[in-house]
């Protein structure tokens, strides 16, 4: 994670990227957390969607079993709990359709550039020891959280834990029946997104 979050300081760094507004989506929210903590001086503001502050297995494999029931959460048990290459498949297969409230067909799966290696090594090592919530707490700029309220990857709850160790006045907005792909699911999480950046862009002393 700390590589990853180097590369975003390193590549608005080489593009004399000042003050950037940094958007993580789901992992990429951790990058973006991890980033905003080591790189402090140089981000404008941050927008989490779907973020999460660590790993817990039991409030992701609640919404799956709601969303796809038992298979889902047993599939998914796995997925957290013995990760390994059929597990990523099995879950590919009957839970990461669970992720979106469209159809995601086996051509938009296989259009994602997968480096199951990497996820299954990050899954068994560094995931189990994950914490970011003391991170969270020195983020010193303006910060917006986007959660979809059926997301078994970011449960509502744990999205709320992140706000909770957020500086105060960080802003917060879920949206019912959304899930990961929240943008997708619930295209007002957009017009929240588009007024967040145009309150930056006024100075404006209340969002």
């Amino acid at each position: 994670l700390d590589r990853w979050a180097d590369d975003v300081h390193d590549f608005c760094d080489a593009l004399r990227i000042e003050r950037p507004i940094v958007l993580g989506l789901g992992f990429g929210s951790l990058v973006a957390i991890r980033y905003a903590a080591r790189h402090p001086a140089q981000p404008g503001a941050l927008v989490l969607a779907a973020p999460v502050a660590r790993i817990v297995p039991e409030q992701s494999l609640e919404v799956y079993e709601r969303l796809g029931g038992a298979e889902a959460r047993a599939v998914a048990e796995r997925y957290y709990e013995g990760m390994d290459e059929q597990a990523f498949a099995d879950f590919l297969r009957v839970c990461f359709p669970l992720l979106s409230s469209y159809e995601l067909t086996s051509d938009v799966i296989i259009r994602a550039d997968w480096s199951p290696e990497v996820l299954i090594r990050w899954m068994r090592g560094e995931s189990k020891e994950l914490d970011l919530r003391p991170e969270l707490g020195t983020i010193e700029v303006p910060t917006l959280v986007l959660a979809g309220e059926d997301d078994a990857w970011a449960p509502l709850a744990s999205v709320q834990e992140v706000v909770e160790h957020l500086p105060e006045g960080a802003l917060f907005r879920s949206f019912a029946g959304a899930r990961h792909s929240i943008f997708r699911d619930a295209p007002e999480s957009l017009g929240e997104l588009r007024r967040f950046l145009e309150w930056l862009h006024a100075g404006e002393a209340s969002f």
